[in-house]
């Protein structure tokens, strides 16, 4: 403990070499450097505020884009709506003629039926009156 307490008591004061250093480096980074350091400070607050106002405008054309996207996907829709509307009616009707079309073919198979039988009776009364 008591090395500790002698070593720290003859530590270097560097407190008083501080303010020294820290001009050296900003000197060092850039012979402007304090000097914008300094003049920024009062336009902080001005150079906050033009930021704050480029988001807002940047934010307002992607909203604005936003909303155009938005009505184009609406009236898009409306219209796809309006198109499966139309097909939903051309499937209605095609389903009619379908079963329409089936009653024809049966129609027609029981129609060939009825004709041959005739044909078999014709060719039958040709034979007896010969």
């Amino acid at each position: 403990m008591i090395f500790l307490s002698s070593a720290i008591d003859t530590a270097p004061n560097f407190q008083g070499w501080l303010p020294a250093i820290v001009g050296l480096v900003l000197a060092l980074g850039g012979l402007g450097g304090l000097a914008t350091f300094v003049k920024s400070r009062p336009e902080g607050s001005k150079i906050l505020i033009d930021a704050a106002t480029g988001v807002v405008v940047v934010q307002t054309g992607v909203i604005t884009d936003l909303r155009n996207q938005l009505d184009e996907t609406r009236f898009e829709l409306d219209k796809a709506k309006t198109q499966i509307d139309e097909l939903r009616g051309h499937v209605a009707e095609m389903s009619l003629l379908r079963r329409e079309n089936d009653r024809l073919n049966e129609r027609v198979s029981i129609l060939e039926n009825e004709n041959s039988r005739l044909r078999s009776r014709v060719a039958e009364l040709e034979r007896n009156t010969s």
